[in-house]
C-alpha cells in the first residue's frame, strides 16, 4: 500500500505515536540513550523530522503528542526510512505486527 498524505499516513503516525509511548516505559531506552523509528511511510517521516508541514487537520493533533513525547524522553529520537517491502528486519517485523492485528 502506498503512503501518502491520507489516511495510511495518520494510521503511522498513529503507530509512531504509540511506539513512542512504550518507549517512554522501557528502562533500556533510557541506558542505550537513543530511541529509533523506522518506518517505510515517507511523509510520516517527513512530517515527524519537520521536512515538510500538513495542512490535514488530522494530523495535527497526533503530530503535536508526538512532539510532546520527543520533548518529555530523556533520549534523541532518530527517525529512519526504508524502502518498502525491501526485506529490512524492522520493517518486516512491523508489518507482521500490523497484519496480526488486522487479522490477516
Amino acid at each position: 500500500m502506498a503512503c501518502g498524505y491520507g489516511g495510511s499516513t495518520y494510521a503511522e503516525l498513529f503507530a509512531i505515536q504509540m511506539a513512542l509511548h512504550e518507549a517512554s516505559a522501557l528502562s533500556v531506552v533510557r541506558k542505550i540513550g537513543v530511541c529509533r523509528i523506522v518506518s517505510d511511510c515517507e511523509p510520516a517521516i517527513l512530517l515527524c523530522t519537520g521536512v515538510t508541514q500538513t495542512r490535514k487537520k488530522e494530523l495535527v493533533p497526533i503530530l503535536e503528542n508526538i512532539k510532546r513525547f520527543e520533548e518529555t524522553l530523556p533520549v534523541k529520537i532518530q527517525y529512519q526510512w526504508v524502502r518498502s517491502h525491501s526485506s529490512h528486519q524492522y520493517n518486516n517485523m512491523a508489518d507482521n505486527i500490523a497484519y496480526s492485528l488486522l487479522g490477516q
